[in-house]
């Protein structure tokens, strides 16, 4: 939805989803599902959370959900949201780094809708973080985070 400028609905929706994927996690952990208790074997599911999370405004949470995926599987949202949490822009500069190094390894077209967790997506997310052009300046006018910065 941020694609086309949709940012009240996806937030909105967002919420809903953050507060569906609270309960089927803690409903889970009570019962001692896998999916609770091996998250790395369910990372769509937590991708999405952490997504969900950041997009609500809910930083703190969108780190604890990556934390749960620690040494599996980055989730890209919780990175984000820890940087912005210590207002450490070089952290954001690594990550994007990461993200086109895996762009170019795996050889990932632009904006891949099937993908879950589409680097694309959090490539332009890092860029706007760190107030360089991105595709969605053209419908998000909100201010960047931080300032880039090329100098080390």
């Amino acid at each position: 939805m941020r694609w086309i400028g949709e940012l009240e609905q996806m937030k909105e929706e967002f919420a809903e989803a953050s507060r569906i994927f609270s309960r089927v996690y803690e409903k889970k952990r009570e019962e001692g599902s896998v999916l609770a208790l091996r998250p790395w074997g369910h990372p769509d599911f937590y991708v999405l959370w952490a997504t969900a999370e950041y997009y609500t405004g809910n930083l703190q949470k969108a780190v604890e959900i990556k934390r749960l995926m620690e040494g599996r599987r980055g989730v890209i949202p919780g990175g984000f949201a820890e940087c912005i949490l210590k207002k450490d822009p070089e952290g954001i500069k690594k990550i994007i780094s990461n993200i086109i190094s895996v762009i170019k390894e795996e050889k990932i077209p632009p904006h891949g809708d099937e993908l879950v967790d589409d680097p694309w997506h959090w490539y332009e997310e890092g860029k706007k973080i760190l107030g360089l052009p991105s595709i969605f300046d053209v419908y998000d006018k909100s201010e960047p985070l931080f300032e880039y910065n090329s100098g080390k």
